[in-house]
């Protein structure tokens, strides 16, 4: 956390939510590609600019300089600050989720599919978060 206060202070970054509702209605594919294109126009990237994407595949061809790298991360200093930056943000969306559905326990499972939060699922049902096209791992 106190990376990623370093990071908001030095970086332009750019989020790319996609709600479980909209991912189930797309499949994972389509919502990684609408993932990244949101995350791109929140931060436009300027003419010439380099974009970087963590992975194996191009989210956005339409982009004239994409470079794909597996583990990306391990390899560029601003993938890995925008890695630490995703993740912070994410695990504060969990918290949040966490305070309104703590039977979820998404404070500590961070949207991991653990034994314990699919048992949690079983015995209270999925909440408006929860996406339905994902199998439980019970």
């Amino acid at each position: 956390e106190r990376l990623n206060a370093a990071i908001l202070l030095s970086a332009d970054i750019g989020y790319g939510w996609v709600p479980a509702e909209e991912l189930d209605a797309i499949g994972l594919s389509s919502a990684l590609k609408l993932a990244t294109m949101r995350a791109l126009e929140a931060v436009t990237p300027r003419d010439g600019e380099e974009i970087i994407i963590d992975g194996s595949v191009n989210f956005a061809p339409q982009y004239a300089h994409v470079t794909v790298a597996v583990k990306a991360d391990d390899t560029y200093p601003c993938v890995s600050a925008a890695s630490i930056a995703a993740k912070v943000a994410r695990d504060g969306y969990m918290l949040d989720l966490d305070r309104k559905f703590p039977e979820y326990s998404f404070g500590s499972n961070v949207g991991y599919g653990t034994r314990a939060h699919a048992e949690a699922i079983s015995a209270y049902g999925l909440c408006l978060e929860h996406r339905k096209s994902f199998r439980l791992p019970l």
